[in-house]
């Protein structure tokens, strides 16, 4: 039993008389009213059972699974079968049934009205049971026995109603086949059932149609559907059976043989996938050489997978294996979690894929860590695994469908010993033999472009380091694309690393012009305007677009295409081939006129994602330019994005990032190889020349030194790296406050009251935990207390209010209640000290926070205590484009354009790319990011071109009378994961073993 499972028991024994909420089962969901509802303006929450179930209840209706009304809410019959052990517990659910089923079966499934299925509860002893029913999420057995079934029992017990409620006449043989693939998927997700006479028959749904290519004698080409997942079925035998769907319209065939026994369905996209390649079946002679090399001329890239691409790198397709990194080498140094001890680990939720192995798990963790982000949680608990939530929204669901789509490759691993039947571009891997004519020696100089930089094109004013800047992409362009023209095979590219806030769109933008103006002077009718890509995060797409008309005195594009689904993306969708409007091929090509992408001089902004989808329609594209904005994007070398940019065909490429490395030093070897091939060696070689000595010394601060300045002499020629600190001579001062004197606040308060006692409340229970087990080594091996007792530190730290998840009912706030609710925290007494002198200067400033509880309750307390009329908030869920309601800029715009004091609250991870805060110069650090770039990232959204005043960087540290505190730990660790700043090196994020509970608890002597 779990320590939860023992507070939700001493919960219920403490409250046997206390009401929790009712439950009422229904066919479309499951109601849950609270009994003690007076007022929608009252609480209603009268006991701490309610009080628990109502707060979980409620992350349901934030993540749209449960509709919450006056006196309740109503939760989906499927997510109520899916609570875990603890949340049956907590609801006094029943239990899951332990017995299991057998399906009896009649007719033909091809037979309209004749197929008939009858599934039975067998007990554990073997008795069947003849009577049941599904009364919304519960089984009743024989009118009286009650179970709450699992969620795969579950899917199977509606799936059978569903078709007993169907007509005969609606019993078509697709009906049929697909409640038969609904029970043995129950069965396959672990379902104890019976199929008797499906054991041996096994209905299955391809993932996807491909090709099989067979070259007849008079050198034609033969084309034949191919069923992913089916590798043991013969060609001639799928060539065989294909008349039954042309023939007879039917949805599906039956195979039979030595190998297998499949009736394999199809859906509508799909027949239409196999009609098309019959309809093309056969490829003449003379079109052979042009099919093999771009297949989408000829069929539909959308419906089938196709080899394709033009890139050096890019020979084809293939099936998309993780090719060459080890996923646990590449994860994260950040991994929140330690060994298996007492049935709990401790993991990061980038982890995931490591420890879950069904679908519908990493959908519900997925949930649940997206419900905690909301609420400003950091962790949440699944089964035996404690999970550190440190994500976006956007990184969680990133995270998810890598998550999903492991497992799945893993599942097809199972079936036909290959990891995975998707295709992508094929990527030659072996970079260090096909690119071996490169010259990491050359002399950076040669590559500097020194003549003439059309100034008068632009409508700023360039800095002298902007100036460097541009001469230094200009001439890496012009030599890349001069090397192209001689047929070259060498990919050049770089990487533009300056600290944010240099310019660096500027500086792409203005190189761009002159790149063009220079070749077409120089090669005047041989060169050829090619199109420009710019891949970038979808909310720095707009402000690409705005950037030119502020950079430009008349744009230099043709034209500019945002390639995104609501914007230009349904302009150049095919229609030709298929006409659904989820068609991923574009119009690329001659044919397709003024209508095609590939337009020359035209600017194209698109985001990872889309490149990602349209990967084989965008490698087809010659590009003069091609861009990776915020390049940390693809850092992941096994991430299909990343493996999509490599296979883009471009005369230049060129990376752009201030934070070549986030989180390990792989992020920066496939960056650098994305447009330089092979200038790092292998990853393996790599690996071992640079991670290995990192990992052997993992504390030694002058190895990862060394290392840093070892990796920047060797990319030196092909990177460019400034700091603010170095170039920006007239930027205003920095002041990093406690770091200097001159502030007249005290920022390092001292904890006392409540905040004080319910800190010493977490450290005790540490203690007593550890004092138990005093004779292990470690002491602590109950290592599930160990985190979560961190993230209790640090909540308390802010506020006490936040360790019980106790918020402010805005309803009825006042200046006095803020003002308490102030005065409870150290910190937030501090904090206001720092928003006074700020007014008296009317000034305005940024308050960074991470948790999502703070900020509202915060931004209540403000308002109420400054007389403002708003006090905004950005965090994940502010959207980041505009045209979807109140965006990201807008919020900002109007926040810097109104006069005076204002304060405005922002999570430092939304922070991150895209904003310009420079009308405000004053920045809180209430609560510090775990990772030192993310920070600085935050802080450099204010201190940036543009700024003209002064700026104070606040970093409040909440201390404790006779210990060295939580926050004091953190701020060392921090300063501590920051190497030098011209190493290549970036700063690392801590982890929880960099914690010395002996410290944070007294007994031992401080650092």
């Amino acid at each position: 039993m779990n320590k939860i499972q023992k507070f939700f028991i001493s919960l219920l024994n403490s409250s046997k008389d206390a009401k929790g909420y009712i439950i009422t089962p229904g066919d479309y969901g499951t109601r849950f009213e609270n009994p003690y509802y007076k007022s929608k303006n009252e609480k209603n929450l009268t006991n701490d059972k309610i009080k628990i179930q109502h707060v979980y209840l409620q992350m349901l209706n934030e993540s749209g699974d449960a509709e919450s009304y006056d006196n309740g809410f109503l939760v989906k019959n499927e997510i109520v079968c899916g609570f875990d052990e603890n949340i049956r517990m907590l609801f006094e659910l029943p239990k899951v049934w332990d017995g299991s089923f057998e399906l009896k079966a009649s007719g033909k499934t091809y037979e309209k009205g004749d197929f008939k299925l009858e599934l039975y509860p067998i007990r554990k002893n073997g008795i069947q049971v003849l009577k049941y029913n599904l009364n919304g999420p519960f089984l009743i057995l024989s009118n009286t026995e009650k179970y709450l079934p699992n969620l795969e029992q579950y899917k199977m017990l509606y799936a059978i109603n569903q078709f007993h409620e169907l007509p005969l006449s609606k019993k078509s043989e697709e009906v049929n086949l697909t409640t038969i693939y609904s029970l043995q998927q129950a069965k396959e997700n672990g379902v104890n059932i019976n199929m008797r006479h499906f054991e041996n028959i096994n209905v299955v749904k391809p993932e996807k149609i491909g090709i099989i290519v067979n070259i007849n004698k008079d050198n034609s080409l033969e084309l034949i559907p191919k069923f992913y997942d089916f590798d043991k079925i013969k060609p001639e035998e799928i060539s065989n059976r294909l008349n039954e769907i042309i023939n007879n319209n039917s949805k599906c065939i039956r195979i039979k043989n030595e190998y297998i026994n499949q009736i394999i369905q199809f859906s509508d996209e799909q027949i239409r996938a196999i009609k098309e390649i019959i309809n093309n079946k056969t490829i003449a002679p003379k079109d052979m050489d042009s099919f093999l090399k771009s297949p989408s001329a000829f069929l539909n890239a959308y419906l089938i997978d196709l080899d394709n691409g033009l890139s050096v790198r890019v020979h084809g397709s293939e099936e998309f294996k993780e090719a060459y990194i080890n996923p646990t080498i590449i994860s994260s140094n950040n991994n929140w979690f330690g060994d298996k001890e007492n049935g709990q680990i401790i993991i990061s939720l980038n982890d995931i894929d490591k420890f879950i192995k069904k679908e519908k798990e990493i959908i519900k963790i997925a949930e649940d860590a997206k419900q905690a982000v909301k609420e400003g949680n950091n962790i949440i608990e699944h089964e035996n695994l404690t999970i550190l939530v440190n994500n976006t929204i956007e990184d969680i669901e990133k995270i998810k469908n890598k998550a999903i789509e492991h497992i799945l490759n893993c599942k097809k691993e199972e079936k036909t010993q290959e990891k995975s039947n998707r295709k992508i571009l094929s990527i030659d891997l072996n970079d260090d033999k096909l690119f071996s004519n490169i010259n990491n020696n050359i002399d950076d100089e040669s590559l500097t472009w020194k003549g003439e930089l059309f100034l008068n094109d632009l409508l700023l004013t360039p800095y002298n380091y902007q100036i460097e800047g541009i001469r230094w992409i200009t001439g890496h362009a012009i030599t890349s694309s001069k090397n192209v023209m001689k047929d070259s095979k060498t990919i050049d590219g770089s990487l533009l690393a300056d600290d944010m806030g240099l310019g660096k769109t500027f500086m792409t933008l203005a190189s761009i012009n002159v790149w063009q103006k220079i070749l077409s002077l120089e090669l005047e009718e041989k060169f050829i305007f090619k199109p420009i890509l710019v891949v970038a995060p979808l909310s720095l797409l707009e402000n690409w677009k705005n950037e030119v008309f502020k950079v430009f005195k008349k744009s230099i594009f043709s034209d500019i295409v945002i390639l995104q689904s609501d914007a230009d993306l349904k302009r150049f969708r095919t229609k030709e081939k298929h006409d659904s409007e989820n068609n991923l091929a574009l119009k690329i090509g001659k044919q397709y006129g003024a209508e095609r992408l590939d337009i020359p001089r035209r600017l194209v902004l698109t985001t990872y994602n889309t490149l990602r989808t349209y990967q084989f329609s965008l490698s087809r594209v010659i590009w003069g330019f091609a861009v990776f904005d915020e390049a940390q994007a693809i850092k992941n070398p096994n991430a299909q994005c990343s493996r999509a940019s490599k296979a883009l065909n471009a005369d230049f490429r060129l990376a752009v990032t201030g934070t070549p490395v986030e989180n390990s030093l792989v992020d920066f070897w496939n960056i650098m190889d994305t447009v330089k091939p092979s200038l790092l060696d292998t990853f393996q070689k790599f690996r071992q020349d640079y991670m290995v000595p990192i990992e052997k010394e993992k504390n030694n601060q002058q190895i990862k030194i060394d290392v840093g300045k070892k990796i920047h002499d060797r990319v030196s020629n092909f990177m460019l790296r400034r700091t603010k600190e170095d170039k920006l001579s007239g930027l205003p001062k920095k002041n990093i406050y406690p770091d200097l004197n001159e502030c007249n606040i005290n920022l390092k308060p001292t904890m006392d009251g409540m905040q004080l006692k319910l800190y010493d409340k977490v450290i005790d229970k540490i203690i007593a935990i550890r004092n138990q087990h005093k004779f292990n080594n470690p002491p602590y091996d109950l290592r599930e207390l160990i985190l979560p007792s961190l993230i209790h530190l640090r909540q308390i730290s802010l506020h006490p209010n936040l360790y019980s998840y106790h918020s402010l009912n805005p309803l009825s706030f006042n200046r006095d209640i803020a003002l308490k609710f102030i005065n409870e925290s150290a910190k937030l007494n501090t904090l206001c000290k720092i928003l006074n002198t700020v007014k008296s200067r009317n000034e305005k400033i940024i308050i960074f926070i991470i948790n999502k509880m703070l900020q509202f309750d915060l931004a209540i307390a403000l308002r109420a205590i400054y007389n403002l009329s708003n006090v905004p908030i950005i965090n994940g869920d502010t959207n980041a484009i505009s045209g979807k309601g109140f965006d990201r800029k807008s919020i900002i715009d109007e926040f810097q354009n109104k006069d005076g004091f204002g304060i405005i609250i922002m999570s430092p991870i939304a922070a991150g790319v895209g904003l310009n805060v420079v009308g405000v110069n004053n920045i809180v650090h209430l609560e510090r990011h775990w990772n030192p770039a993310k920070e600085a990232q935050a802080t450099d959204r204010v201190y940036r071109i543009g700024q003209v005043r002064d700026v104070n960087i606040y970093i409040p540290i909440v201390l404790h009378p006779n210990k060295v505190s939580f926050e004091a730990n953190l701020d060392r660790l921090l300063r501590q994961k920051i190497v030098l700043k011209d190493a290549v090196i970036a700063p690392e994020e801590v982890k929880i073993e960099d914690f010395d509970f002996d410290i944070l608890c007294g007994t031992k002597n401080r650092f």
